[in-house]
């Protein structure tokens, strides 16, 4: 049988927080193994335990949250995005390509599916990253100027279209250069290409 995943929740309200790690101690593939209040505390707690997974609040005190997804992303490891109904789909752009965003009140087998989902999907995306055999410099000078621009725009979690904005392109256009970028790199999915431009960052710059 399988060692369960182990997981590292983070939430500032302690009555929270407890009911979240009651949610993972309950799913039979998961197990906590940390717990966090803030940002700070859970980059802290993600070095020192290497978690398969991270739940964390939408709203962190010291930080944006998104930086815990990035890290998530380019490392492979999986991350639920727990919120308020009425965040649910700002949650789900801001975890598309890093996690799964649910619902603070959903049922606890809607948690549990999230949390099924989300570590094979991470996992998925961190391989593609390791198995594109190029790093950094080496990987962009397969790609033309153009399809550099589109993945520092993806890098930034942005949409199709809000790419095709910036960049004064159809959204079409857009969607043709992330199938290029994909052909070339051997990447399959969505998630996959938005797990490499987040991991490449540094490398690409700021989206021009």
């Amino acid at each position: 049988m399988a060692e369960p995943s182990s997981v590292i929740v983070v939430e500032p309200q302690f009555l929270y927080r407890a009911g979240l790690r009651a949610l993972v101690e309950a799913t039979p593939t998961t197990r906590a193994v940390a717990e966090a209040s803030d940002l700070a505390g859970a980059l802290a707690a993600v070095a020192r335990y290497d978690p398969d997974l991270v739940v964390t609040a939408l709203e962190l005190p010291d930080g944006r949250v998104g930086a815990l997804l990035d890290e998530c992303a380019v490392h492979g490891r999986g991350a639920v995005l727990v919120c308020e109904r009425v965040e649910l789909d700002r949650a789900r752009r801001l975890a598309r390509g890093r996690g799964v965003a649910v619902a603070r009140d959903a049922p606890p087998d809607v948690f549990s599916s999230a949390l099924a989902e989300a570590v094979p999907r991470a996992q998925a995306a961190g391989r593609a990253v390791r198995g594109a055999g190029l790093q950094g410099s080496s990987l962009l000078r397969t790609l033309s100027a153009r399809e550099r621009s589109v993945l520092s725009h993806l890098g930034e979690n942005r949409t199709s279209r809000e790419i095709a904005r910036s960049l004064h392109l159809s959204v079409r256009t857009v969607e043709n250069h992330r199938a290029r970028i994909c052909r070339k790199l051997g990447l399959r999915g969505r998630n996959r290409l938005l797990a490499l431009a987040i991991a490449l960052r540094t490398e690409l710059g700021a989206p021009g």
